[in-house]
């Protein structure tokens, strides 16, 4: 039986982050060429500011919708689990209009106080979008919560088809308004297709969502203890999530805002769509989104310090060498990229997005301990690590006065890392984790000689035809040197497969490459 129930998690692991990630494929091809519409477009200036307006979402995210996902991802797999309906329609009944009331209170504040708060960010014009910028703010978060509920009932395929369908509403509108694309433009387009994915996602709520709990709720519940840890749960997310905000990437936009202008704004604005490209790309947020319910509810019983240190190697063994490479391909090429995909007035964002994606990979030393921390309601342990905030700041203020913009990316950098290296170091009370050094070396060893590789063309990493030949052949010496000097043990590998195999569509998949993996090998 036990087996039964691993070889399922197991399958709808692999099975929505495959849904995920297919609607990844579609919808980032589209999103990326309407992303370079826009930034082709708009001046830089302009461009900055409408990322600073957007990115005010970044409140709300850290006081609201963030929170409210945590709480999601967190309890409802249990509580359905354990046909706890009446604590699961407490939960869905008072975070779905907590979240509407927390909106409209912090919308309303913002707007009445914008004389007072937007002249110290130099963005006195933020009357002429106020408008625009409510109609987003109120779509835009209500379609982040239904997202949460949606990943939180595994229903990844529904949010596969609504991200598809949002990008391909966004591009069109795009190519459409392209000749009146302007801040407040982008605004309501974003706020049309948050309208869109809202709709969508109540649809699926209404067939997937409302049975179960209708299915449910004759069976009666004691709600006491789990409204306490519900809560409890909540507000330590809440205080995290502010410290992470003061640490964060899109909290820097403020620092720069204050002591520059929107020019660099936009710059640095630059390297963030970069980041996120990168995230997009990537299966990482879609892996993360499935990986917690199935995670949470095959280890939500006790679970020996070893057997979670070994999934935890595991799980950066598999993210690092994914995540290592859109540093590796901008340092060779992304200057060129800039020039020929973007827009050369970008070039001076080169090294900015360089530092941004070096995060990425330093973060994925870490990427499966705050989920471990959240397993074990250890959420104090994140609130204790934002300390690190008073470093970022004061180290992102100083730097900014010193060496511009590239010293806000650098202190912002650092915070990450000593951020999460307290979290580990306090982490190890509750679990023994222990990292293999000679993992991280190996991947860091391969980006070096990667480098190097190509260092004798360096004076070609502008021209159109290294850029073009370099994206062909860089993927394919990367591919081949993991192959080879890969970190997974037989055990692992052996994993690896089961995960694989325990799907039809990647069983498939698997069976055609991996003899074209076997001549590979040296």
């Amino acid at each position: 039986m036990n087996n039964k129930l691993v070889s399922t998690d197991k399958k709808i692991l692999v099975d929505n982050t495959m849904w995920m990630y297919l609607g990844k494929i579609v919808s980032q091809i589209l999103g990326l060429v309407a992303s370079v519409l826009v930034i082709r477009k708009l001046p830089v200036d302009d461009y900055g500011t409408y990322l600073f307006i957007f990115g005010l979402f970044f409140i709300y995210q850290l006081l609201i919708t963030s929170p409210i996902k945590h709480l999601l991802l967190r309890f409802v797999p249990e509580l359905r689990s354990k046909k706890q309906y009446l604590p699961l329609k407490y939960l869905l009944l008072t975070t779905f209009f907590g979240a509407i009331v927390l909106i409209v209170v912090f919308t309303l504040c913002l707007v009445l106080f914008r004389e007072q708060i937007m002249p110290f960010f130099n963005l006195s014009q933020f009357y002429l979008f106020v408008n625009a910028f409510v109609v987003f703010v109120l779509a835009y978060a209500m379609a982040n919560y239904f997202e949460s509920l949606l990943s939180a009932y595994l229903l990844h395929k529904w949010i596969a088809f609504i991200k598809v369908l949002v990008v391909v509403v966004r591009s069109v509108s795009y190519f459409v308004l392209y000749n009146k694309l302007g801040v407040e433009t982008l605004l309501f387009i974003e706020a049309g297709v948050s309208i869109v994915s809202v709709l969508l996602a109540l649809f699926a709520i209404y067939f997937k969502v409302l049975p179960e709990l209708i299915k449910f709720r004759a069976i009666q519940n004691s709600i006491v203890i789990v409204k306490q840890r519900m809560w409890r749960f909540w507000s330590l997310s809440l205080f995290s999530e502010l410290g992470y905000g003061i640490i964060g990437r899109t909290s820097d936009q403020y620092i720069i805002a204050a002591m520059s202008n929107p020019y660099y704004v936009g710059l640095y604005g630059f390297s963030l769509k970069v980041f996120e490209i990168v995230y997009k790309i990537l299966p990482l947020r879609e892996f993360e989104s499935v990986l917690k319910p199935v995670f949470f509810k095959k280890f939500s019983k006790k679970t020996a310090s070893s057997v979670l240190n070994d999934y935890y190697l595991f799980i950066i063994k598999v993210i690092l060498p994914v995540l290592i490479f859109p540093l590796l391909y901008f340092l060779i090429f992304g200057k060129g990229l800039i020039i020929h995909v973007f827009d050369i007035k970008y070039i001076e964002a080169y090294r900015l997005t360089v530092i941004a994606l070096l995060s990425i990979c330093l973060n994925a030393c870490f990427y499966p301990l705050s989920m471990l921390v959240q397993l074990k309601e250890r959420v104090e342990i994140i609130l204790y690590t934002r300390i690190v905030a008073v470093f970022s700041i004061t180290m992102g203020v100083f730097l900014m006065a010193k060496i511009g913009i590239v010293g806000v990316a650098i202190a912002s950098l650092l915070g990450e890392l000593f951020k999460n290296l307290l979290m580990l170091v306090l982490f190890r009370k509750y679990v023994k984790l222990k990292y293999d050094w000679s993992v991280l070396m190996r991947y860091f060893l391969i980006l070096l000689l990667s480098v190097a590789l190509f260092l004798p063309f360096y004076s070609y990493q502008q021209e159109l035809m290294f850029l073009v030949l370099g994206s062909l052949i860089l993927p394919l010496i990367y591919f081949l040197t993991l192959i080879n000097y890969h970190s997974f043990t037989p055990e692992e590998l052996r994993r690896l497969e089961t995960i694989l195999m325990s799907s039809n569509k990647t069983a498939r998949l698997y069976a055609r490459i991996n003899p074209i993996i076997l001549k590979l090998k040296f």
